[in-house]
């Protein structure tokens, strides 16, 4: 069991996981999370849970607070350019430039908005980022909404372009980023 994560006057508990241990809470988390949000695809939020092929192959982590996860996270490592999300062939030469494989990418983040603003989002971060240079990432790519561009570059990601958003989220703006973990 980890030891609580204290934030503000609250106990938090990270624990990372791995699939399919608590993937359909999780799933349900992302759908709850984003339902009422602006610029989503209705239709699609209309689910129960969103779980999908990439979450098998995946590190998971969650955040419990009394009993119940508010936050989870996934970060997948990728071993050919053609399998990281929202990546086009454009970017191969720039992944060379970056140190190239692996290649680590962090996305599903989700905080349930009755726990926001406790830096939950942050400490997601900051795990995903050391657990890709504890095991061996090259550079890790992400796809943020606008409200999160700022967060990852106080992670020293750089920004790349904005990007076409994704059929869940039509109507947000999403940006591509990358962090270059290794000099080589």
């Amino acid at each position: 069991m980890n030891p609580p994560t204290i934030i503000g006057e609250k106990e938090f508990e990270l624990i990372k996981v791995s699939y399919p241990e608590h993937m359909d809470e999780i799933g349900t988390l992302r759908i709850s999370s984003w339902k009422n949000e602006r610029g989503i695809n209705t239709e699609f939020f209309a689910q129960e849970k969103w779980v999908d092929d990439l979450d098998k192959d995946s590190h998971h982590w969650i955040v419990i607070h009394q009993g119940h996860i508010v936050a989870s996270a996934r970060m997948s490592f990728h071993y050919s350019y053609h399998s990281i999300p929202y990546t086009s062939a454009a970017y191969e030469s720039l992944f060379d430039l970056y140190g190239g494989l692996p290649i680590a990418s962090i996305n599903r983040l989700v905080v349930d908005p009755e726990s926001r603003g406790h830096g939950l989002a942050r400490l997601l971060d900051e795990t995903r980022v050391n657990f890709a240079i504890e095991n061996g990432a090259r550079m890790i790519t992400a796809q943020p909404l606008e409200g999160r561009v700022a967060a990852l570059k106080k992670l020293d990601f750089t920004m790349i372009e904005q990007i076409v958003s994704p059929f869940q989220i039509p109507g947000r703006e999403i940006f591509y980023m990358i962090k270059k973990l290794a000099e080589y």
